[in-house]
């Protein structure tokens, strides 16, 4: 006879179950006009190649400027991590990493995170509970995790997710460092910015994006010095440097944003982020510089073109100084001059659903230089004419870091 469940045994298993349920739907968005490239100022768009990430499949595409593939990379969460239950966030990647030898770091939301090579070969997998965001700093791979534990003093003794930065070794994916977000934070002196009570079901922090910073922004603050960790911790409104010395929170940054997503310092000067609640309605992106904190520039479109994202959104600085925005949910990407111009703009071919009926949600498109990618992609004859094209296109200098971060 099987044993009683008491009552407390069943909320716990109840918790655990909403907590694994934690994802992101494929699409939101009915499908239908135009797709692919819908907008290109020639001269205007800073010129490269696009790294996609959408919720169609288990795939990352590079594509032209002009919308054509040039190098698929593919890998079924069951060939990564054979024996382990997929969820249905292992239908889809939710972030890549692109390596120089045109490999990547693969992020299946809430599962794990594998290295795949240029052909699409497994080199290693870690089921360590990999999500959002992850990114490869000389010889070490930097990745978010979360792992589903009980404390007596968070969300009255419920399982929750603890959220932490996973430090790996990039050649062979073994764990060398797990370092607590929600003990860098509880125990910091940016305690106070912890809501009790913000999250009802247990994810206490949904930190969504991570930056290892270049100490660009050191003479700012000494705690935004190089190999330090930027965070952008959802639930709170909150974006925080974690010193990996101490493991705490030893900067923080909290204003008129709300859910925000893909936080990251330009140049050592200002902070670029996507504000998913903006004041007053819709999206923005938007900047602030690091000395004063006031915003010094914000995109959040217009009555003809809002720019709406209440899930997810990135935004990448482009050496001519334009955006690349992700429109998340409808599968948009815009680039955006200073003044709100678009100069390109993308909407996602891709189909989700089980009759396709609707747009596939862009994670995120990333734009890298042609120079980044030549070596391997010309090697497989991919893209030489379309580099031709886009070389006649250009208007800028090819001279961006190679993720253009």
């Amino acid at each position: 006879r099987a044993p009683k469940t008491t009552p407390g045994a069943r909320a716990a298993r109840q918790r655990i179950e909403q907590l694994e349920a934690i994802g992101y739907a494929s699409g939101t968005t009915e499908a239908g006009g135009a797709s692919g490239v819908t907008r290109f100022e020639r001269g205007g768009a800073w010129p490269g190649v696009n790294l996609l990430v959408s919720a169609h499949d288990a795939e990352a595409l590079l594509l032209d400027m002009h919308g054509e593939v040039l190098h698929r990379w593919r890998m079924r969460f069951e060939d990564a991590f054979p024996g382990h239950r997929r969820s249905d966030q292992g239908h889809h990647f939710r972030k890549v990493w692109l390596l120089e030898d045109g490999g990547l770091l693969v992020v299946f939301e809430g599962l794990g995170v594998c290295r795949i090579d240029v052909d699409s070969n497994l080199v290693w997998a870690a089921a360590n509970g990999a999500h959002h965001d992850v990114r490869a700093v000389g010889d070490r791979a930097h990745v978010l995790t979360r792992a589903i534990v009980t404390t007596a003093d968070e969300s009255d003794g419920l399982p929750i997710f603890e959220d932490a930065v996973s430090v790996l070794d990039l050649a062979t994916g073994e764990e060398l460092r797990r370092i607590s977000i929600l003990r860098a934070f509880r125990d910091s002196p940016f305690a106070y910015l912890y809501i009790e009570g913000a999250s009802a079901y247990g994810d206490l922090l949904h930190t969504n994006s991570l930056e290892v910073l270049d100490g660009s922004a050191a003479e700012v603050d000494p705690a935004l010095r190089e190999g330090a960790w930027l965070v952008s911790v959802s639930v709170h409104d909150v974006v925080a440097v974690i010193d990996p010395d101490t493991e705490r929170f030893g900067w923080a940054h909290v204003a008129r944003f709300a859910k925000q997503h893909d936080a990251r310092i330009l140049d050592g000067r200002t902070l670029l982020l996507v504000d998913n609640y903006a004041p007053g309605g819709g999206s923005r992106v938007v900047e602030y510089d690091l000395v004063t904190r006031d915003v010094v520039w914000s995109y959040g479109g217009n009555p003809k073109e809002p720019f709406d994202t209440p899930c997810c959104g990135t935004a990448q600085r482009l050496p001519n100084g334009k955006t690349l925005v992700s429109e998340t949910e409808l599968g948009r990407e815009i680039e955006v001059k200073r003044s709100g111009r678009l100069v390109w703009e993308w909407v996602n071919p891709q189909r989700a659903g089980g009759d396709g009926e609707w747009i596939a949600r862009v994670f995120e498109m990333a734009r890298v230089p042609r120079s980044f990618v030549a070596g391997w992609l010309d090697a497989r004859g991919a893209g030489e004419e379309s580099a031709a094209s886009e070389q006649d296109d250009a208007s800028e200098g090819d001279d961006a870091s190679p993720r253009g971060r």
